[in-house]
């Protein structure tokens, strides 16, 4: 007997007594027994990130191809936004990699880029296997693209799995960090024939994944501690009125920043089935942190989760020896000035508090916090006295 007391631990609790609840699993499965039920459950009763990093659920895939069976071939949709139609050469490249015939559907933002897009996969040839779509708007950009212009994708189920690509840039970041983050994207999730199919193969071994996309940005991004920016309280309504209850990480959330992953559509359908209209995006200058569209990029997994599907984080070992050691020295010089494991400083940081930006201010707070407990509390309740005064 197995308790489930384990995966609820706080993944520095884990860390302290080198508790490794992947290789329990393991232990589990090859002793027979189904961890379906298990993750089925589990999904729903624990925030995502806790649980990707509690279960240690990033996978490694070696990328041989091993992993998949064609005999089990999987009913395969791909929808990429291709807002820049000279990206369309790469994207459509990308999907040939996946194991299996795949059905391609290209949308875009207006006629002129639709003929674009036409033309080089004219020159390109095998054209006529892929299905060019105009969307009605380009407000919410490739997300109304998925929920609105292939919604009809979304909610046939005719398909085992859905890829959801688009043509990224990112040109307001700079050359270098925009190109690292598209390449951290796509070379994640399709950079080869043989890691293409090892993915797919998780989807067939594992019949409750819902959800498979890169880990979290770091380089060149503050993600770390701080990916919810604006979208926490947006966030919390949406999923409410969405009937999503599954536990909300606190201090950054599981997602596919970047906004591509693959899904069983059965995984998604908290969000498919729901009748989102471009108005709900608001215009071009709505497309910021708080936006529908950044709010829907965070909740693939938590609407997963609230289905009982699990999620994954995939990876190559080459983005893993730049990703790894980054983080492994980024980290090593933050806790520098922290005493104690990782339990013990995130405990303390927990207590701590925000720093903000290290003024006078900040530092009072900073004392009152440590030090005058009590006293800080008197005092935010006669601020909310006299705000209610004021009112």
């Amino acid at each position: 007997m197995v308790k489930r007391r384990v995966f609820f631990q706080w993944p520095p609790f884990l860390d302290r007594h080198a508790i490794t609840p992947r290789w329990i699993v393991q232990s589990m499965v090859a002793r027979g027994y189904d961890p379906e039920p298990l993750w089925a459950d589990l999904a729903r009763e624990i925030a995502p990130r806790s649980l990707n990093a509690a279960a240690s659920m990033l996978e490694i895939l070696p990328g041989e191809g091993a992993g998949y069976d064609p005999a089990r071939p999987l009913r395969v949709v791909a929808i990429a936004h291709v807002y820049y139609p000279e990206m369309t050469a790469e994207i459509v490249d990308r999907l040939a990699h996946l194991p299996g015939r795949v059905n391609i559907v290209l949308t875009t933002a207006d006629s002129h880029r639709a003929g674009l897009i036409a033309t080089e996969l004219e020159r390109r040839g095998g054209g006529e296997d892929v299905e060019v779509r105009v969307a009605e708007s380009n407000d919410g950009r490739d997300q109304s693209a998925f929920l609105i212009a292939c919604r009809d994708l979304l909610r046939r189920r005719d398909y085992d799995l859905v890829v959801k690509l688009h043509s990224k840039k990112t040109p307001q970041d700079g050359y270098a960090v925009g190109r690292h983050f598209a390449r951290q994207q796509f070379d994640n999730l399709l950079p080869d024939a043989g890691h293409a199919a090892d993915l797919v193969g998780l989807f067939q071994r594992e019949p409750r994944l819902g959800l498979v996309f890169p880990p979290m940005i770091h380089i060149g991004y503050n993600t770390l501690g701080h990916a919810w920016w604006a979208n926490r309280e947006p966030f919390e309504r949406l999923a409410e009125s969405l009937g999503i209850h599954v536990p909300i990480d606190d201090v950054s959330p599981l997602a596919p920043f970047g906004s591509m992953f693959v899904a069983r559509p059965e995984a998604l359908r908290l969000m498919t089935e729901h009748d989102w209209s471009y108005a709900d995006f608001g215009g071009a200058e709505a497309y910021r942190d708080g936006s529908l569209a950044h709010v829907l990029e965070r909740l693939p997994a938590y609407a997963a989760g609230e289905l009982g599907f699990h999620t994954r984080t995939v990876a190559t070992p080459r983005y893993l020896e730049v990703s790894h050691t980054s983080l492994e020295y980024t980290l090593d010089r933050m806790a520098e000035y922290l005493p104690g494991d990782a339990w013990d400083q995130a405990t303390m940081m927990r207590t701590v508090g925000s720093i903000g930006d290290g003024g006078v201010r900040d530092l009072a707070r900073l004392h009152l916090r440590l030090k005058r407990p009590a006293l800080l509390a008197r005092v935010r309740r006669l601020r909310e006295w006299i705000r209610g005064r004021r009112r």
